[in-house]
């Protein structure tokens, strides 16, 4: 089974240099535009690797990596 990679970034040009390093991973590489985008991404592919631009608008890489807020109603 190929590695699923998944690169979050503002800037369409840096994930596709991205893609062109990672190309003889022989992985799956996925993109997303924006940290808005990426934990939909997440969830439906469950990258083995993340790599998330960690300064953009909205919502930044970092916060990409914290596990989700739970929610108790009691």
């Amino acid at each position: 089974m190929n590695a699923r990679i998944l690169i979050v970034d503002d800037e369409p040009r840096f994930c596709e240099v991205f893609r062109m390093l990672l190309a003889d991973l022989d992985a799956e590489i996925t993109t997303a535009s924006s940290g808005a985008e990426a934990p939909e991404k997440m969830k439906e592919q469950r990258p083995d690797l993340l790599l998330p631009d960690l300064a953009m608008p909205g919502m930044a890489g970092l916060e990409l990596l914290r596990p989700p807020k739970v929610v108790h109603s009691d």
